[in-house]
């Protein structure tokens, strides 16, 4: 089974990487972080999806929004009020925050995917003890 907290450590320390390589970028930018858990290993997936060629094991998804996207946001009027969300965005706290939920949303996908294959092996082993 996955270390739920190594997971989040390690996730966390990448989403922190991604913000600081983009801190003085003037360019708007989104960057997707994926966790994929498979065979007992995870590996953690940075930039666009379709560059992903191993699509095996379970899923987690997150965005970054980088630093510089925040700042330039705060000058610029919008009537949507997206202050409140690019600010909290910036704060700490909002690391280990998306960093729990991408692992979550991984953990919960790999135990799904477990749950099936035992109910799979159940099924051909009651079909197998049937047949005999």
């Amino acid at each position: 089974m996955y270390n739920r907290e190594q997971l989040i450590v390690a996730v966390k320390q990448e989403i922190e990487n991604v913000m600081l390589h983009y801190e003085n970028d003037n360019e708007i930018t989104e960057v997707d972080i994926r966790l994929q858990l498979v065979d007992g290993d995870y590996h953690i997936h940075i930039g666009d999806s379709q560059y992903d060629t191993d699509h095996r094991g379970s899923w987690g998804y997150g965005t970054v929004i980088t630093t510089n996207h925040i700042k330039i946001a705060y000058n610029v009027k919008d009537p949507l009020n997206m202050y409140g969300i690019l600010e909290d965005a910036t704060h700490p706290s909002m690391f280990n925050d998306l960093a729990e939920e991408i692992v979550d949303e991984a953990l919960d996908e790999y135990e799904q995917n477990e749950m099936e294959v035992e109910k799979i092996m159940k099924d051909v082993d009651d079909e197998l003890n049937w047949n005999k």
